[in-house]
């Protein structure tokens, strides 16, 4: 996969992380009290947008360099788990918000938020792994850049 490719993907995972956080935002307003996990879970999606800023400023300048085939098949394949764990991230936290907004009973937002307990805290752990990802292929792309010059 070229340099380009790896932009276009980049743009959508970073689309992808800002419709999450809209989802979060949303989701603040329809219910007041949301556990910690679900601020954690925010933040891991607001750290994904940061290293994709990383990311396509190292494929911006291998683009002048000639970026190595590994390296861009590596990130593209992490891009696109990463764009689909997001968007069931999306999904989730969507339907939470409208669970919240049509009941303002506390049990009930308890009782939604248990159903996708579990399901948030496996996509917390994969976005994470996939954030180290790509930290990992970053900071060997950058000694390897540095290596060879």
């Amino acid at each position: 996969m070229d340099p380009p490719s790896i932009s276009a993907s980049i743009i959508a995972v970073g689309t992808r992380a800002t419709q999450c956080a809209k989802a979060f935002a949303a989701l603040r307003a329809a219910c007041k009290n949301l556990p910690g996990r679900l601020h954690a879970i925010n933040n891991e999606v607001a750290d994904i947008s940061a290293v994709l800023a990383d990311v396509a400023a190292l494929m911006s300048e291998r683009g002048r360099l000639s970026a190595l085939e590994d390296e861009c098949a590596r990130i593209a394949h992490v891009m696109a788990g990463l764009n689909v764990k997001l968007a069931e991230l999306e999904s989730i936290v969507d339907a939470l918000a409208v669970s919240c907004a049509r009941s303002k009973i506390l049990l009930v937002q308890a009782r939604a938020w248990s159903k996708v307990q579990s399901k948030l805290f496996s996509l917390q752990d994969e976005i994470k792994t996939a954030k180290m990802r790509l930290v990992v292929l970053l900071g060997a792309s950058n000694w390897y850049a540095f290596r060879v010059t």
